[in-house]
């Protein structure tokens, strides 16, 4: 499984994210705007070389959250649960953006980096 696989399937644990797709937001859901989606794409992947083998891989991914329209939700108490649930997983944060909104939607909307490292 991918880092932005492993992503989706924390988003999709947390009540207040009803959809969370990898790579791109299916064409057909790109107008609903009264759900709370979240996107994850990759950033960056590296990798930390020992003698002639990977022994490490760090996978940043970026998780955009659009914040469903006429939601009662917290920005601030989404963000915890989001950061909170990454990095129960084991992830690290590298990164919140502040809230904007998305020129598309007009829903406010939040940037978050993640990375993710395996050993091998």
């Amino acid at each position: 499984m991918t880092a932005v696989q492993d992503a989706v399937r924390l988003l999709r644990q947390l009540p207040e994210i009803q959809n969370a797709y990898a790579w791109r937001i299916p064409s057909d859901k790109q107008s609903a705007t009264n759900t709370t989606d979240a996107l994850v794409t990759d950033v960056l992947n590296t990798s930390i070389h020992g003698s002639d083998q990977t022994e490490d891989t760090f996978e940043t991914i970026a998780v955009n959250i659009f914040l469903g329209k006429g939601s009662n939700l917290s920005l601030d108490q989404l963000t915890k649960s989001v950061v909170s649930k990454f990095e129960q997983a084991g992830w690290t944060t590298n990164q919140i953006s502040p809230t904007t909104i998305d020129p598309d939607t007009n829903q406010f909307t939040k940037i978050f980096q993640f990375t993710e490292r395996t050993t091998n």
